[in-house]
């Protein structure tokens, strides 16, 4: 049976791999940039641009991270290509991805609905 996966979203999955390996052991960054992750990576169809979404673990570290890395994406994209046997190899732009905060904020208004009201004097 084939798996239903597409060719783009085995492509992503790799990349997330990469981003993630390159950011971790190739680069030389601040020691902060050890609590980010690489939470998911979208390909142009063309494969000629790729969005990467990235979250700090720490509140507020995500913008100037995202900042730092779209300084040196041509660096990362340089550390990219020997690692893929494509003809393209994408451009890269970095984003900050606010999913987990708005997860966790969905989270607290369910349990505020689900707690009983506190009772009055």
């Amino acid at each position: 049976m084939r798996s239903k996966e597409t060719r783009i979203e085995r492509m992503n999955k790799q990349l997330m791999r990469d981003f993630s390996d390159i950011i971790r052991t190739e680069l030389k960054l601040p020691e902060s940039f050890k609590l980010l992750s690489v939470t998911r990576v979208t390909m142009a169809p063309d494969q000629s641009m790729a969005r990467v979404y990235v979250s700090h673990l720490k509140e507020g570290e995500t913008a100037p991270a995202v900042t730092a890395l779209n300084a040196r994406a041509y660096e990362i994209r340089e550390c990219l290509m020997p690692r893929l046997a494509w003809r393209k190899i994408p451009t890269v732009s970095f984003h900050e991805d606010d999913s987990l905060k708005h997860g966790f904020e969905l989270i607290r208004k369910i349990e505020s609905l689900t707690r009983p009201p506190e009772a009055g004097p």
